[in-house]
């Protein structure tokens, strides 16, 4: 019941109002590469990455590199992945 009494008019056209600004964004992205008067992203784009840019095949590099803190947990937790299988292995042995 204090969920319904919380959930006012301005209260719901508010959270409309932020639920659509990432569709707004990227709707207007979008509209950015695919638009055909509208291509100074598109551009941009091949300007700084394509394969015509200078310094175009660091950049890129760098773009795809994976940040060290993921690096660090995704090993972590492929650690524990390991030792959580190992002991259900041995677990299952010695059940059966």
């Amino acid at each position: 019941m204090a969920f319904i009494l919380e959930l006012t008019p301005t209260t719901v056209s508010h959270r409309r109002f932020l639920d659509n600004v990432p569709l707004a964004i990227n709707h207007e992205l979008l509209y950015e590469l695919i638009h055909p008067d509208c291509g100074r992203l598109q551009d941009a784009l091949y300007q700084r990455l394509g394969p015509d840019g200078a310094g175009a095949e660091a950049e890129r590099e760098k773009l795809l590199q994976e940040p060290l803190n993921v690096q660090e947990t995704r090993e972590d937790l492929a650690a524990r992945y390991e030792r959580l299988r190992a002991a259900a292995a041995a677990l299952k042995s010695a059940i059966y």
